[in-house]
């Protein structure tokens, strides 16, 4: 019985494995709350300093305690610099990035764009830009849906200002409350009773780790596996009680076979959450 227990699991966590997508929100501190320093929101790589100033807001915001401002420091329309994070994705899915962005400036407007990408976060193809409206006076929903392409591995997730031709350094952005999400709503399509804030995700790859990022929305008995291709668990994470928020787990590469393995979360009481490491 125990046999033919532990076979019918690992051909469930196949099964899911192909067949689910993480739900939720997917970015890191996708509500700016936290920030390493004024200049540095933890999750976000901040792409030219030289080009674009961001700073950590606690006046204009969508929702406390902070949002991004973002400035342009150069004149003209090539200044479309700002926020980037990667996001582990599986092919053929559908994924919505959006973001609330606050334009009271006419010498600048906000955009966002995703830009999917391979393993080693090369570009495959970029969706087009949803760009603010300065015309409108509050804060405004930004959002773009899109299916990842069968090579992708990654989705570029950009928050960005741009100029205008020959208009000033100077303009100013704000935004808040980014996500990025499975299907074309706020919700997992194939599961609609699963929370937003009860999710799994895989940051890009490292040289020697990779980084697993799992959200809870409530506290629950987890445990945390690696599984291979054939349903046969690599390494057992976690084991234990966990509090809700945000959690960050790390395994080294060289204990994963190469190829594409998969973090599997159990939490009492909840649904599977499922998300692929790709080890070469």
């Amino acid at each position: 019985m125990n046999f033919l227990r532990r076979q019918f699991m690992q051909l469930s966590v196949i099964t899911i494995a192909v067949t689910s997508i993480a739900t939720g929100n997917l970015l890191v501190n996708g509500d700016f709350s936290n920030w390493e320093n004024p200049r540095q929101p933890s999750g976000w790589i901040v792409e030219d300093t030289t080009k674009a100033k961001i700073e950590q807001e606690a006046g204009t915001i969508h929702s406390s305690p902070y949002s991004c401002k973002i400035t342009r420091l150069v004149t003209g329309t090539g200044n479309n610099y700002g926020l980037r994070q990667y996001v582990n994705v599986i092919p053929a899915n559908i994924y919505t990035f959006k973001a609330w962005f606050y334009d009271d400036d006419v010498n600048a407007r906000g955009g966002l764009v995703i830009t999917w990408c391979r393993q080693d976060t090369s570009a495959i193809r970029s969706t087009s830009v949803v760009y603010t409206d300065s015309a409108v006076h509050t804060w405004q929903h930004l959002s773009k849906t899109d299916t990842a392409p069968d090579s992708a591995v990654f989705a570029r997730c950009l928050l960005r200002i741009y100029g205008f031709t020959g208009g000033p350094a100077g303009g100013v952005v704000y935004v808040d409350d980014a996500e990025f999400v499975a299907g074309s709503g706020g919700l997992n399509e194939a599961n609609n009773n699963i929370p937003l804030q009860y999710s799994i995700s895989a940051l890009p790859a490292g040289s020697k780790y990779h980084t697993i990022r799992l959200q809870l929305d409530a506290p629950a008995y987890t445990i945390l596996t690696i599984f291979d291709l054939t349903g046969r668990q690599q390494k057992r994470l976690f084991s234990g009680e966990l509090s809700a928020g945000i959690n960050f787990f790390t395994v080294e590469t060289n204990e994963l076979t190469s190829g594409v393995a998969f973090a599997v979360a159990r939490c009492a009481g909840r649904p599977l959450l499922v998300t692929k490491l790709v080890t070469k």
